[in-house]
């Protein structure tokens, strides 16, 4: 058995679909990666510069504003398009992470890290 008629049987993936699947499945893999560095990362700064006795006030504050950026992000899913709802995430995207910069460059940054800390691990 080759692997081509293995995957289509696994995943049911059509004839045509190959190309598009390996990108998708290797996108994932690699965002995986990104994201397992990054959480390991984040949660090493955090505990350094806060010590694991602040962790639960995180949990807490991921806790709350969870369901709120998720409702959120669900009434742009309602009204909006698809391609117009990925542009606007995106964007969204891109304002929380140049916010984060400019907080960090401008404003006291043990604050901003908590703020926008409890982004980073929510994600």
């Amino acid at each position: 058995m080759n692997i081509r008629r293995l995957v289509h049987l696994l995943f049911h993936v059509q004839p045509g679909e190959g190309a598009i699947v390996a990108l998708l499945t290797s996108f994932y893999f690699l965002m995986g990666i990104a994201f397992v560095t990054t959480k390991t990362s984040a949660y090493a700064l955090f505990v350094t510069e806060f010590g694991s006795e602040s962790l639960p006030y995180t949990y807490v504050a991921i806790a709350l504003g969870t369901p709120i950026l998720t409702l959120i992000y669900l009434g742009f899913a309602r009204t909006l398009n698809p391609a117009r709802f990925l542009f606007v995430i995106l964007f969204l995207m891109g304002m929380i992470t140049m916010l984060l910069r400019i907080g960090l460059e401008y404003a006291d940054t043990r604050r901003v890290i908590i703020f926008f800390g409890t982004i980073t691990f929510r994600t």
